[in-house]
């Protein structure tokens, strides 16, 4: 898989969850990424204003925010940032419906390997370039 560079802020209540996702993305040896990891949207919302990443995994149930409010205000505090939805196995249509509302891709816990989740992110930072170069 080509080389990715990312800077990437996770926003993960749940620590087996957001140690699962950090070791999915250091299976892929090519992949150089910085991860920032936040349990909850209050934080996510500061690091957001205080540093530069090129992309959002966010948990769609947190402690402080759950289902569309949670990434609507993501796209508010950072509307230039791709955000990829992370849903449990049983809400896929939650990462549907997201997709709608203007999230690049979601995707499911626990089922994603590093490929899938590294892909994952290039393509929504590529498909967030590609749009923002529309308008």
């Amino acid at each position: 898989m080509p080389e990715m560079t990312a800077r990437i802020l996770l926003v993960e209540d749940n620590k087996t969850d957001a140690l699962l996702l950090q070791h999915s993305l250091a299976e892929v040896t090519a992949a150089d990424v910085a991860l920032t990891w936040v349990e909850c949207i209050g934080d996510g919302l500061a690091a957001l204003r205080k540093n530069t990443f090129d992309i959002v995994l966010l948990d769609l149930t947190l402690a402080d925010s759950s289902g569309p409010d949670t990434y609507a205000r993501i796209q508010k505090t950072a509307p230039h940032l791709p955000i990829v939805v992370l849903t449990g196995s049983l809400d896929e249509a939650a990462g549907v419906e997201a997709i709608r509302r203007g999230v690049q891709d979601y995707l499911v816990k626990g089922v994603s390997g590093g490929d899938i989740v590294t892909r994952s992110i290039r393509y929504a930072i590529e498909r967030k370039d590609h749009r923002r170069g529309e308008g």
